[in-house]
């Protein structure tokens, strides 16, 4: 292995021209990533407030439907048992 990483490491026989040029390209690169990062961060801190009250007004939503057909649940519960309690005991006494 360390005969490979000398063999690679003769290879590349860079001037400090190649050198500078490269860092000039690295410097650009990373310029470009910086400006994208910061449109990001902007559209970032500009929707997310929006959006993060939106999933908490969906939230409270789903939460009060839920509660409705829970409540809804027992009161057809309820009825179901008084008819058919109703029906049993006219059955019974029929």
């Amino acid at each position: 292995m360390s005969s490979l990483l000398q063999l690679s490491q003769t290879q590349w026989k860079l001037s400090q021209r190649h050198i500078t040029l490269l860092n000039v390209i690295a410097c650009a690169a990373f310029k470009r990533a910086a400006k994208s990062l910061e449109k990001l961060m902007d559209v970032t801190r500009e929707e997310l407030p929006d959006t993060m009250a939106a999933m908490r007004l969906s939230g409270m939503e789903i939460n009060d439907l839920t509660m409705d057909l829970s409540d809804l649940g027992w009161e057809l519960l309820v009825e179901l048992h008084l008819l058919f309690r109703c029906s049993y005991t006219k059955i019974s006494y029929g």
